[in-house]
């Protein structure tokens, strides 16, 4: 194979795959009982291509968020509209990896078609893997937007139960 199609290919694999990597969540503590906010609390944190739902001042790490939605659904039901929230971020989070996917593949082959000379298909392909890429950002943008949600609600009901 063509070593100056190579070295690019290997960059943008690792570029394009980077989000994806952590996929599993790993909710460990999800339904403990909390008692004081500042041990309850919840936030998003995030990392290089790591973003992670974590809680109390201490970062205790709740789960990861990579291309599957985390499962602490049952963290968030102490609030209804948490939970709402919450769903709806997996919902948008589930379409936004599944089109972030669809639209690498749509690059990859692309790519792959450019390198075999078939320039019509290299195009389509290119163009189709960059619609579908910022299909996923839209959907990427609401998901966060509703778990910030589902955050909220979620702490905003710690301070209503009166765990200070």
């Amino acid at each position: 194979m063509n070593s100056a199609l190579v070295r690019p290919f290997g960059l943008t694999a690792i570029l394009a795959l980077g989000p994806f990597t952590g996929a599993q969540a790993q909710a460990s503590a999800a339904s403990e009982t909390c008692t004081e906010y500042a041990a309850c609390a919840l936030r998003v944190k995030h990392g290089f291509f790591k973003t992670k739902i974590v809680r109390g001042a201490d970062d205790t790490e709740l789960a990861d968020i990579g291309f599957r939605t985390p499962p602490v659904r049952d963290v968030f039901q102490v609030a209804p509209e948490a939970l709402v929230a919450y769903d709806l971020f997996g919902a948008d989070h589930r379409r936004s990896s599944w089109t972030g996917a669809l639209g690498f593949a749509g690059f990859l082959g692309g790519m792959i078609a450019g390198a075999k000379g078939d320039d019509d298909w290299a195009a389509g392909l290119s163009v189709g893997g960059t619609v579908f890429s910022l299909i996923s950002g839209i959907f990427r943008t609401k998901a966060n937007e509703h778990l910030s949600g589902a955050v909220w609600h979620y702490n905003a009901s710690l301070s209503a139960a009166g765990n200070r």
